[in-house]
């Protein structure tokens, strides 16, 4: 094995943790210059090291030598799949891999997906290194944040139609809707409870106003609402005391993400763990 394929193993790893060459240097208690040599092939890790930087990168000491394709970091096998692309190849390949996420999961027996454990949910765990990150550059943007309130990755590209849709009245007027519905404090103990499995899927407006400490006229109100806009649907139940309506509603994932977003943007960390951002300006127009 050269001193070249262990250097490009090397310094693919390190860029793919995220982290920099002072970074490695002090958590394996060695001179940052020794990880440069390392790096531009100059020269390379003894065992020991080899060891080391293995459980640093979590990979095995046979993919540090290029001796196993068995990687088990997830960013490293992305980093593997994008290095070396031109940047619209590469934001190109960024949305395949989303897609690839997708078609996987519903590939799966039905039987494994969303299988947990019976007392733990699927939390995915804060990283050590850049829990809250963000790229934007004029054609994608990719915000992903690992925290104790918001867990959310959001991926944009430009579109064919250029967000022209923006200015369309009747587009307008539904997007105001929805957002001026959700501006509203009682509304979002509503969209907590309908979101809460604690709560069943199928309830009455009495026993939502009973959970969420909302009035019954307002309750009614805004159920009525949700259901115009097709957040949850409703049927009637002939009782013993007359007539009432039941409320469905398995939750909206879509809509859970729009109050995360806005619940990051106005009350998130203003730091970042990674901050790439040369533009955000994601519709076109004419050159100047």
């Amino acid at each position: 094995m050269t001193n070249i394929k262990i250097a490009e193993i090397l310094a693919q790893l390190r860029t793919s943790k995220g982290v920099t060459q002072d970074d490695v240097s002090k958590a394996l208690g060695i001179s940052n210059k020794t990880i440069s040599k390392w790096e531009n092939g100059t020269s390379s890790p003894d065992l020991t090291m080899l060891v080391a930087l293995a459980e640093y990168y979590n990979v095995s000491t046979d993919t540090l030598l290029g001796l196993s394709d068995d990687i088990k970091s997830i960013p490293v096998a992305i980093s593997n799949t994008l290095s070396g692309l031109e940047r619209n190849e590469l934001i190109l390949k960024i949305s395949e891999i989303i897609y690839g996420i997708f078609f996987t999961a519903i590939g799966h027996p039905a039987s494994e997906i969303g299988k947990t454990n019976a007392t733990t949910s699927p939390i995915p765990p804060k990283p050590d290194v850049a829990p809250r990150s963000s790229i934007s550059v004029e054609e994608f943007y990719g915000f992903v944040v690992n925290s104790d309130n918001v867990n959310l990755s959001v991926m944009q590209w430009q579109n064919q139609a250029d967000f022209a849709w923006l200015l369309a009245p009747e587009i307008q007027a539904k997007i105001v809707e929805l957002l001026h519905f959700l501006a509203d404090a009682d509304v979002l103990k509503v969209m907590y409870f309908i979101h809460n499995t604690s709560y069943s899927k199928h309830f009455t407006a009495d026993y939502a106003a009973k959970h969420t400490g909302v009035g019954i006229d307002r309750m009614v109100a805004i159920l009525e609402t949700c259901y115009d806009l097709g957040l949850c649907t409703k049927s009637t139940a002939h009782l013993k005391d007359g007539e009432t309506f039941i409320y469905e509603s398995f939750g909206d994932g879509l809509l859970l993400s729009i109050i995360s977003i806005a619940y990051e943007k106005l009350c998130g960390s203003n730091s970042y763990g990674y901050y790439y951002g040369s533009s955000g300006k994601l519709i076109g127009g004419a050159k100047q």
